[in-house]
């Protein structure tokens, strides 16, 4: 049996993951889950070994893969239903996180963890060479959103379920967290640089994970489909596809921002977002509302100003817009039953014709040409 007293870098067992899933002196551990078959695991691979091969020094860390078919049973009791699957070892928790298949995604798991492990509790800094008014060059930029604790410095019950919703949660190295130690116990969270949301309920860690999905994207950031399905606030886009549109509108947000959650076109390519959203050119600027759950979508078109927004909005609200007028976000889908009125159209004046001709016929026979043949 392996006795995993400083870090593992290699390809777990079950021998091995279970040594290391029970062992306390192992703190942090990362898991690669993959099937040999699959090609995303394939493409995967190479940027895996970047990764393990980039300088991976913290004792307190274990890396490692898992060959899922090898190893079917371990993967079936970790729940593994799609690959690749990412674990990460928290203390004593064992959490699923998401994020793309790159090294350096990899490395920035590591670090966060490492981080959290060693106490630095996410603080998270990227460097830029903007320069400011003096010419001087500025080398720290927030990464929005931006989550900041501050707990009473005697309460490590509340430092540690705090740690261990933030490595619980979908957003461990998109978002960046910061923990202070104050007199009051509050969770805030930056959506932008002037946008900020209090979390008003109970501090429990069910509560706070809550939170911390809830507020998963920056305004008016980076969406995806699968991103916004825990989302229980309502979220819109803003369908720009110019730089004076975006402008206009983008301080959309002023509407009760602890209310909605808002994204931007501005994350795809015009031609991927008008497909995805059946927009034309001319529907631009517009505000969709989208139901990620059903992938559903209905929205307002050619906007000119807030107050329509607001009107959208408020007809949303009010149930005003039925979900038989809304529109599948699966391009495939809304083709097919685009073609399916059509078809039924088609097939509906087909039947409707061929009852038409036979109603000429069985006229001709019986008003027409039956008067004839008794004249006979």
């Amino acid at each position: 049996m392996i006795l995993f007293l400083l870090s593992f870098i290699g390809n777990f067992t079950n021998e091995t993951w279970y040594e290391m899933t029970n062992n306390s002196n192992v703190q942090g551990a990362i898991a690669f889950c993959y099937s040999p078959f699959c090609v995303h695991c394939q493409k995967t691979h190479p940027e895996w070994n970047k990764f393990i091969e980039s300088g991976l020094d913290d004792s307190s860390v274990s890396i490692g893969s898992i060959n899922c078919s090898k190893y079917r049973n371990l993967c079936m009791e970790m729940g593994i239903s799609r690959f690749p699957t990412f674990f990460i070892k928290y203390h004593n928790q064992m959490n699923e996180v998401n994020l793309p298949y790159y090294s350096e995604n990899f490395q920035k798991l590591y670090k966060r963890l490492v981080n959290a492990l060693n106490g630095k509790y996410f603080h998270n800094t990227e460097e830029t060479d903007v320069q400011n008014n003096e010419g001087n060059n500025e080398h720290e930029k927030i990464i929005y959103p931006r989550f900041v604790f501050t707990f009473d410095g005697n309460n490590s019950e509340l430092i540690e379920m705090a740690s261990n919703a933030i490595v619980s949660s979908d957003l461990f190295i998109e978002a960046s967290y910061e923990m202070r130690i104050s007199t009051e116990t509050k969770l805030t969270v930056n959506i932008s640089e002037n946008r900020q949301i209090k979390m008003d309920e109970e501090f429990t860690e069910l509560n706070i994970l809550s939170f911390l999905r809830e507020n998963s994207h920056s305004y008016l950031g980076k969406w995806t489909i699968v991103s916004i399905k825990k989302i229980k606030r309502k979220y819109f886009i803003l369908a720009t596809n110019d730089d004076e549109q975006f402008h206009r509108f983008e301080n959309v947000d002023d509407i009760e921002p602890n209310k909605y959650v808002w994204g931007s076109s501005r994350e795809m390519t015009t031609e991927s977002f008008s497909q995805l959203f059946d927009m034309n050119e001319t529907d631009y600027p517009a505000i969709i509302y989208v139901l990620p759950q059903k992938r559903l979508f209905c929205k307002s078109e050619k906007i000119n100003d807030i107050s329509q927004v607001k009107e959208f909005i408020q007809r949303i609200e009010n149930d005003e817009i039925p979900e038989s007028d809304f529109l599948e976000i699966d391009v495939m889908k809304r083709k097919l039953k685009e073609f399916q009125k059509i078809f039924i159209i088609v097939l509906v004046s087909v039947i409707s014709a061929a009852l038409l001709f036979a109603s000429a016929i069985i006229i001709y026979i019986n008003v027409i040409r039956k008067p004839k043949n008794k004249e006979d």
